[in-house]
């Protein structure tokens, strides 16, 4: 391995055992940037319909989430400030030993000050609750249980809250018990693995500075301790799935065809968002079929072509899952897949069956685009929206919506 792909490789390690500490985690491959899993407005929200909060309830809920964002920024910044530090002298001295010893006691403190917070959080939150409202808190556990560990996938498909998709497609049977009595199975039976997954991650926890540690000393005999974790994790991935995927067999008969289509399609987007989200050639087909000044022969060519495309897309979309599973089992889920592919970044196999999906789905894409413009006139294809083309993080096949994380108002860039 070359030394600039070996550091790619000890970079996204070293983000994974962030990720698996749980309450601190790298946004970064370099790792200076953490964010702790605080609670957000859409968290918040989410417990009061749990709890069935009544508004001014609800109102004092966010009033204690303001406090809590608060007290969080002073923590991000005075952890940033020391981070910069730590990370200025070492360039001036270009001696990182130092950066090593030191940043797994700031990390550690980061997580005891942060893990306070959420605790006196939920702590307040409880406390505004009735006797009747308190007995749901149970409820609310669960629920937290969820928004924490479906962000990442081990395996993919294990990223996704069902109950959560159902609240999205919204066009749910109301006063249905067998529905009812699906999604409560549901909650109840992922939340036995999310357990074993809160288990490694506190263990993970009380060792992190050891971890960290190791990690400077030997780095391969902390890539063997990080190994046998993952094994643990993905296993539990393949649980979480598993739910998944029969939850939704259970449901969507019981859903309308739309909603159960939305369903279906939501949870695909999560567990393969690099194959399955809005393509360009989605975007040309539903902006050109809504021009006012089409004539009859160009709408039926274009409902044509979409109507193809879309059984197209969908046969290609299906052969590449088949090989990113297929990848994933045989490189220990979606992190070893992740690291056998940085190992290729310096010059690996151009005719790997990934990349010839990715490039069969590529030039399908390219080649509706082109019939769009075809079948339009130089005036109506001025209308249409322009190809962007998009930043991807990385993680992306981990992290499929790195949106719900965290609220937006309360992220610090690093250095300010």
């Amino acid at each position: 391995m070359t030394r600039g792909i070996h550091r790619i490789v000890v970079a996204m390690v070293a983000a994974v055992l962030a990720l698996c500490v749980g309450t601190v985690r790298a946004q970064w491959f370099g790792g200076g940037d953490f964010t702790p899993d605080l609670v957000t407005k859409r968290g918040v929200l989410g417990y009061a319909k749990v709890l069935g909060l009544d508004e001014e309830q609800k109102a004092t809920a966010l009033m204690l989430l303001d406090g809590t964002k608060t007290e969080y920024r002073k923590e991000m910044k005075t952890f940033q400030d020391k981070m910069k530090a730590i990370q200025t002298e070492a360039m001036e001295d270009q001696d990182w030993s130092k950066m090593q010893r030191e940043m797994p006691d700031l990390v550690a403190g980061l997580q005891t000050k942060v893990q306070g917070l959420e605790k006196q959080f939920f702590e307040d939150l409880r406390a505004i609750c009735t006797p009747e409202q308190g007995e749901r808190w149970e409820h609310v556990e669960r629920y937290r249980r969820r928004e924490m560990f479906l962000k990442v996938g081990m395996v993919s498909g294990a990223a996704a809250d069902i109950s959560a998709l159902l609240d999205q497609v919204g066009d749910v049977p109301t006063g249905n018990a067998e529905y009812r009595e699906a999604v409560a199975q549901y909650e109840l039976d992922v939340d036995k693995p999310l357990r074993e997954f809160e288990r490694i991650q506190r263990e993970q926890e009380r060792r992190s500075k050891d971890a960290m540690e190791q990690w400077a000393k030997d780095p391969q005999a902390a890539m063997d301790e990080m190994n046998k974790m993952m094994e643990k994790l993905v296993s539990i991935g393949k649980d979480i799935r598993g739910i998944n995927r029969e939850t939704i067999r259970r449901v969507a008969p019981l859903l309308s065809e739309e909603a159960a289509r939305k369903l279906r399609a939501a949870y695909d987007q999560r567990s393969f968002p690099r194959v399955y989200r809005e393509s360009h050639a989605t975007k040309l087909l539903t902006a050109s079929l809504g021009l006012s000044d089409l004539t009859a022969e160009q709408r039926a060519e274009l409902t044509a072509l979409r109507d193809q495309y879309v059984r197209d897309a969908a046969a290609a979309n299906e052969r590449w899952t088949k090989i990113i599973e297929e990848d994933e089992e045989k490189n220990n889920g979606t992190m070893g897949r992740m690291m056998q592919m940085a190992q290729g970044w310096g010059g690996g196999d151009d005719n790997s069956p990934e990349k010839e999906a990715r490039k069969a789905r590529k030039e399908l894409d390219e080649k509706a685009e082109e019939r769009v413009k075809a079948i339009l006139s130089a005036g109506q294809w001025g209308k249409m929206p322009e190809k962007k083309v998009e930043a991807r993080q990385p993680w992306e096949d981990m992290m499929p919506d790195r949106r719900e994380w965290v609220d937006d108002d309360i992220v610090i860039e690093p250095g300010k």
